[in-house]
């Protein structure tokens, strides 16, 4: 695990952490429980779109209990999170609903079933695909067959679906309790902050600091500043870890956390 960078983002003092840290475990028991299969019908909203979603349960749960959505990468699906990821297994051991929503039909040119980070239509509270996925949450909150814990909330994501968990962070951050973006992107970046070249290492180009931090103040409606845990391969050559490093400092200066320190240099 050397590899693995991980980048606090004020403390986050939740049992609900020890969940992602089974994203990098090597195996967990076979999960047990109940999934159920939803779709969320298009919103009167601007760019929104019908969205499919699964539901995993445990067995013998105890309520309320935390709710953790989790988004599947580019190329990949929400079945890929349920099978792969090693989540049912963590929900089964910790006690959480997981919830997988499928990007299931998207707009403009990108890889395939990549959430549209960079959109800027995709990325403001109220519309599109950062809408869709907090309609979603509040679906299953609202649904009388889940009893969810309205103060544990949780939401993280790997590669696009880390940079949407960071997106969603942002627009919704007063109906959070706490993210943790894998392999995310920083708020309001553009497509060139993804190395596609194949190369190692990898090469892209990011907003300032500064911009981003704008751009993070521009959205939120509320002063809570939603604790992110930020995971990170040092060696990936597709998201660079300066990408890690920016979400950390953008986060931190933009919610005036006295760890940002201005004048780390990159």
């Amino acid at each position: 695990m050397s590899n693995i960078a991980f980048n606090w983002v004020r403390r986050v003092a939740i049992p609900a952490l020890t969940i992602f840290v089974a994203l990098m475990l090597p195996s967990l028991p076979a999960s047990a429980g109940q999934t159920d299969s939803y779709t969320l019908p298009q919103q009167a909203y601007s760019q929104s779109r019908a969205r499919d979603y699964k539901v995993y349960v445990p067995d013998n749960i105890q309520s309320p209990a935390p709710m953790v959505m989790a988004l599947h990468g580019c190329k990949q699906t929400n079945n890929d999170v349920l099978n792969d990821w090693g989540l049912k297994a963590a929900a089964d051991q910790y006690g959480f609903i997981l919830v997988a929503p499928y990007i299931t039909s998207y707009d403009g040119l990108r890889n395939q079933n990549c959430w549209g980070f960079w959109f800027e239509h995709h990325r403001h509270q109220g519309a599109g695909e950062v809408e869709d996925l907090h309609q979603i949450a509040l679906a299953v909150e609202n649904n009388t067959n889940y009893d969810v814990d309205v103060q544990r909330r949780y939401i993280t994501g790997l590669s696009s679906g880390g940079a949407m968990a960071v997106v969603t962070a942002v627009a919704h951050n007063e109906y959070w309790a706490a993210a943790a973006p894998a392999a995310g992107i920083p708020y309001g970046e553009d497509a060139a902050s993804v190395s596609l070249s194949g190369q190692c290492p990898g090469s892209a180009t990011f907003h300032s600091v500064s911009r981003v931090v704008s751009d993070i103040g521009s959205e939120v409606d509320d002063a809570y500043p939603i604790p992110l845990m930020v995971l990170h391969n040092e060696n990936d050559c597709t998201v660079i870890k300066t990408s890690a490093d920016r979400i950390r400092d953008s986060h931190l200066k933009a919610f005036g956390d006295s760890a940002f320190d201005p004048g780390f240099k990159y």
